[in-house]
């Protein structure tokens, strides 16, 4: 039996789904317990009484008066409710959410909020999508905000495009770490009562950690020491790190999704301690879930899995909420793809972990399931009929594991250095179990039935959570059932039939297809051709020019070495490129895709897809559906598609094409270029020497910091210019038509449009020229004269 238990799976109506993530609320009062699920203006509400979870109501989100959120040019309004909420959640570890500024549910709309009280103060930390770096905000009296200090992004951070925040306090010193939507790793600053901030230390993929797109943050703590735990969907990863009293963060563990989890994709991470253990619970794309224990020293240990099935709604999770009563932990989760809300339980009794010392320990598990943590010296751990997890330390000493069963227990060696795969492990089968060497450890193993294990049937149960190295045995072509297929030095042809099927191409150039059922398919050395078929399949094409094709069912497809073609086809898919030129089809459905290093080409098809393109000089395609695209790191080509699309260029010198729709665009750092198309756009140049061009459509222009020039189109357009905007020039400025909206900074006391006309505007051989002094310069090159000065005061508001 295993740690998660089903409880109940409340439906919604499909008119009812937000596929947005939603922000939950759990409340306490009077003995009942209420659970509200909010996302893209809509609020669920649920009743949860004596362990039974049931639907209360639905609701539009509050909507009244609205609050300015001073960021920078980039002013944005949130709902004062919300504001209020915020401000309400200030605990010493706080963590931050993603509020909807317009209620749309679009991450252009997004702002990343966190309060955080210090010496008696409250401040309140923001950023809004796609800027560098984020504010700290104080409130005033009458409840407006003030903005106190802009911490941006530097190449020593990764605070591009802000969108997860932590607050923990170290020795008296309180700290906010801040991770980007767009960048791999996480960066530590220190905060002042004044609402300073600076940098103390970062920690990410330039340091050598594997992160990349960074999906879930959080502080907490095990054997006494607060630990940061970052989560990334683009790596599919867990890294624990450690925070000391100057900022500085180390690495303790680095944890990434296999066959035997399900946190690929990752994007929901969430974590409780009961009776001084602490658990964590992570998910996304890989439809299920994972219970981890987090152990002294920040290490994590995989203790469970659950899968989806017809019974559940866990694909593409998107909303993940823990509660503890008594010795019960209730897991609440929200699906990207199936509405309603999934209730699963699990029992956290005292029993469940036991930790060995120093001497020879006997453990045994509790029926329910148990971890046993072996200490050092000879010790005995022995497996109850629940499914448990035999976590061994690196002691040099002899050890025994009994009553184990291999359909359903696990044996972690994380502690055991240098171990990456089953083929370096000693294993000797014995008449009732086996016998594992490693180094100076062994391992004496007795199972439940008393028979023998031998090496494969370490491979085929995944005793160790390690990766499959090549076996040796050569085996049939076609396979009948659930089973292994593997191949030799050739170019093989494996095939699968309408089981669970795992092949292996191993070298030369093969074709593996996996037929109906969930399957795993590994390519090995060569140029290989890899079909996923029917079911949710997983595909790695290793090393060579590969081609994979998911087929029907929710598909994970990893590239890995070399230029590969990669095709999801329909369903939910997750496609990795890795290193190369790699060309990705996302297919029809909600998909998620990242190049990985090398200059790739991706096209995200119909559905509301997610492209990354990584390293490298990338073209990115939105296609149909209301897509998310972000270049990375290089000089990138990104095209919309025809509905509301959000682009972010990144690093690196851009085009960004909007095209068809009400689109988002953002050049980043370096010299871009921005064109709006046919719908009412928003286009954000970043910093650099931007070129912005609205075309058709009612747009929004905004250069940001380097000497830009902006282009309405054709309607009216509103031309944005704040302080840090350098020199920007406007060729296509309409009077009586188009809006210049200034930043509040460059009134400079003026009362009215025209005071500040008269105060900083003149007529040149260039044009109608605002000067605001500090190098922030705004030059209208096709009005001329002085009738249209007077003219312009009419088209200009503040904010």
């Amino acid at each position: 039996m295993g740690w998660f238990q089903i409880e109940a799976v409340v439906s919604l109506d499909r008119g009812q789904h937000v596929a947005v993530a939603p922000r939950f609320q759990v409340t306490e009062a009077a003995g009942n317990t209420t659970l509200a699920m909010t996302a893209a203006g809509l609020s669920h509400h649920f009743d949860f009484a004596a362990g039974t979870l049931s639907f209360e109501r639905s609701e539009s989100a509050a909507s009244g008066a609205l609050r300015a959120l001073p960021l920078g040019s980039r002013s944005r309004s949130l709902q004062q409710s919300d504001l209020e909420q915020v401000l309400e959640e200030a605990p010493p570890q706080a963590r931050s959410a993603l509020y909807d500024t317009g209620q749309s549910g679009f991450t252009a709309d997004a702002v990343c909020l966190m309060a955080v009280e210090i010496d008696g103060t409250s401040l309140l930390l923001a950023s809004g999508a796609g800027q560098s770096g984020f504010f700290s905000l104080r409130p005033n009296s009458d409840g407006s905000l003030r903005a106190l200090h802009h911490s941006g992004d530097s190449r020593a951070t990764y605070a591009a495009d802000v969108h997860l925040m932590a607050a923990v306090e170290r020795a008296g010193q309180s700290f906010v770490l801040a991770a980007s939507r767009t960048e791999p790793g996480l960066s530590a600053y220190r905060l002042e009562a004044q609402g300073q901030l600076s940098h103390s230390s970062s920690l990410g993929a330039e340091e050598g950690v594997g992160v990349h797109a960074p999906s879930a943050l959080l502080v907490t703590e095990a054997g006494g020491e607060p630990l940061v735990l970052l989560g990334a969907a683009g790596s599919s990863s867990i890294s624990v790190m450690a925070l000391d009293s100057t900022g500085h963060l180390t690495l303790r563990h680095h944890l990434n999704d296999t066959l035997a989890t399900r946190f690929g994709a990752l994007s929901v991470l969430e974590a409780v301690t009961h009776n001084g253990q602490t658990w964590v619970v992570a998910g996304g794309g890989d439809a299920g879930l994972t219970l981890l224990a987090l152990l002294p020293g920040g290490r994590l240990s995989v203790v469970d899995t659950i899968a989806d099935s017809a019974a559940l709604s866990l694909a593409n999770i998107n909303g993940l909420q823990l509660h503890m009563e008594d010795n019960q932990l209730h897991v609440f989760v929200s699906s990207e793809r199936e509405p309603g809300l999934t209730h699963l339980s699990l029992s956290l009794s005292e029993a469940r972990l036991q930790q060995g010392g120093n001497d020879r320990d006997d453990l045994v598990a509790p029926n329910s399931g148990g971890v046993l943590l072996d200490g050092a010296g000879q010790d005995q751990l022995t497996g109850g009929a629940g499914a448990d997890v035999f976590v061994l330390a690196a002691d040099g000493d002899q050890d025994e594991i009994r009553n184990f069963d291999p359909s359903q227990d696990r044996i972690d060696l994380n502690a055991w250095s240098g171990l990456s795969s089953v083929g370096q492990i000693d294993i000797s089968a014995t008449s009732d179990g086996a016998v594992l060497r490693y180094g100076g450890d062994e391992i004496r193993l007795y199972t439940d039935d008393l028979r023998p294990l031998s090496y494969t049937d370490f491979l085929r149960y995944d005793l160790l959570g390690l990766h499959r190295p090549p076996l040796v045995e050569e085996p049939a072509i076609n396979l009948r059932g659930s089973g292994q297929l593997v191949g030799g030095a050739g170019h093989d042809q494996l095939t699968g039939q309408d089981g669970n099927d795992t092949l292996y191409g191993q070298d030369g150039n093969d074709q593996l297809d996996g037929g109906g059922g969930h399957d795993q398919l590994f390519g090995g050395l060569g140029q290989d051709t890899l079909e996923g078929s029917g079911g949710r399949d997983h595909l790695e094409g290793e090393d060579g020019a590969d081609s994979l094709s998911g087929g029907t069912g929710d598909d994970t497809l990893y590239g890995g070495i070399g230029n590969d073609q990669l095709y999801g086809n329909t369903a939910l898919d997750t496609l990795y490129g890795g290193a190369g030129d790699d060309y990705i089809s996302a297919g029809d459905g909600v998909d998620w895709a990242d190049g990985g290093l090398g200059n790739d080409t991706i096209h995200g098809r119909s559905g509301w897809d997610s492209l990354y393109g990584g390293e490298g000089q990338d073209h990115l395609y939105g296609s149909s559906g209301d897509d998310y695209l972000a270049g990375g790191r290089g000089h990138d080509w990104i095209s919309a598609g025809s509905a509301w699309d959000a682009l972010y260029g990144n690093s690196g010198n851009d085009t960004l094409y909007g095209n068809f729709g009400s689109d988002v665009l953002s050049g980043g750092d370096g010299i871009d270029q921005l064109f709006g198309g046919t719908g009412d756009d928003t286009l954000r140049g970043g910093s650099g020497a931007d070129l912005l061009q609205g075309n058709q459509g009612v747009d929004v222009l905004d250069g940001g910091a380097g000497n830009d020039t902006l282009r309405g189109g054709t309607l009216a357009d509103t031309f944005v210019f704040g302080r840090n905007d350098d020199q920007d020039e406007i060729e296509d400025f309409r009077l009586s038509e188009d809006i210049l909206r200034l930043e509040g900074a460059l009134r400079d006391g003026s009362e009215s449009a025209a005071d500040l006309l008269a105060d900083h505007a003149r007529i040149t051989n260039e044009g109608l020229v605002l000067n605001f002094g500090r190098g922030d310069v705004l030059t209208f090159s096709n009005l001329l004269d002085a009738e249209a000065l007077s003219a312009l005061a009419d088209d200009i508001i503040f904010g």
